[in-house]
């Protein structure tokens, strides 16, 4: 789970969530547009300059491994040696946040 945050408290955080969401479903209106007949008979989908980006970055993603290795290894290393540490604030923020979120919506 990532944690972002930096003071702003929940407000901001539900801020940035609604615009992110309004921005999403504008990529998803932008993907395609309706089909058109060509002269030949078949039917032809025209995809914006976006929605091939949006396209292009989805392969990128999926070409990503699931998990980050490195910082697997990086967090089990530190609760081995003892160092791990977590900030209370930042995941009560979080929490806090999340809930909110889960009543708006």
């Amino acid at each position: 789970m990532k944690i972002n945050g930096g003071g702003k408290g929940p407000a901001a955080e539900v801020d940035l969530y609604i615009r992110n969401k309004a921005s999403e479903q504008r990529k998803e209106d932008a993907v395609g547009t309706a089909p058109k007949k060509e002269q030949g008979g078949g039917d032809k989908v025209q995809i914006s300059r976006t929605g091939a980006q949006i396209q292009k970055a989805q392969e990128v993603i999926k070409s990503q491994p699931d998990v980050r290795i490195q910082k697997v290894q990086q967090a089990k290393s530190s609760i081995e040696n003892g160092t791990y540490q977590v900030d209370g604030k930042k995941v009560a923020s979080k929490m806090i946040s999340e809930n909110i979120l889960n009543e708006i919506l």
